[in-house]
């Protein structure tokens, strides 16, 4: 008895179906009555004339693959979706409750910001969900080879908004989460645009990269101001204030600041 293996879908061995099998190179037509169940023999009168070249019949048999086996497929797709969707939920989570921010800043998630253009279209944010807060270390080196900084500035068309949108979205694709971040001064109703990342090693920190890569020192009510990265040390506002000789000029009194994440 010459058998041959055939394995069909279940709706197949319900309702019947007719398949084509290849033996030896030669082409067969098989028609599976409905109802057959895996083992079963559909016998080919006289095939092996056509594939062997000797008179003799051929046995189909079947295999119905297991709905078990589908099941478990979906299943594990099933599990995958609810992993995934309980990883970004943590990270949204982590996002809101694992930095305690004072009352002047307002937080933001997955948002774009309002007001602010960049070519003269607003600010477009792309976050990419596998991205991570990084030590400081992964942050300075990744600013000191991202090259917004270099950028010219254009007035009305490239300006703080443009190097802010351009280095969180250049970090994320990089992975590395990062903010873009609008303070607000008294007395100016423009404010200002930078970005923020929340580091593994030194809490939150302000960079702003417009012109050259400088950690911003931002605290309500006081100046806001900048220190060339290389010089930055420390990241309170206390070593701003310490190193005023060091910063660069001041351009307002903070009032409010938005961190879109």
């Amino acid at each position: 008895m010459v058998i041959q293996k055939l394995t069909i879908k279940p709706i197949e061995a319900l309702y019947g179906i007719k398949k084509v099998i290849v033996r030896k190179g030669k082409k067969l037509e098989v028609n599976i009555p409905p109802g057959v169940k895996t083992g079963t023999l559909v016998k080919l009168s006289g095939a092996l004339q056509i594939t062997d070249g000797y008179y003799g019949d051929l046995f189909v048999k079947i295999n119905v693959n297991s709905m078990r086996r589908i099941v478990y497929a979906i299943s594990a797709i099933v599990i995958i979706f609810i992993v995934i969707s309980s990883i970004v939920i943590i990270r949204t989570i982590i996002t809101n409750t694992d930095i305690d921010y004072p009352p002047y800043i307002t937080v933001f998630n997955n948002e774009q910001p309002e007001n602010f253009y960049s070519y003269g279209k607003p600010v477009n944010l792309v976050n990419n969900d596998n991205a991570v807060e990084p030590t400081w270390l992964e942050l300075k080196d990744f600013l000191l080879s991202d090259k917004t900084d270099q950028q010219p500035y254009i007035e009305y068309s490239y300006e703080c908004a443009s190097y802010a949108e351009e280095v969180h979205n250049h970090s994320e694709a990089r992975g590395i989460r990062a903010a873009f971040v609008a303070v607000f001064f008294l007395n100016d109703n423009e404010g200002h645009a930078l970005n923020a990342f929340q580091t593994t090693d030194k809490g939150l920190v302000y960079i702003n990269c417009q012109g050259y890569d400088t950690v911003a020192y931002i605290e309500d009510q006081k100046e806001y101001g900048l220190i060339e990265i290389e010089q930055a040390e420390y990241f309170d506002y206390n070593y701003y204030i310490y190193y005023h000789d060091k910063a660069f000029e001041p351009v307002g009194i903070v009032e409010t600041v938005e961190i879109y994440w």
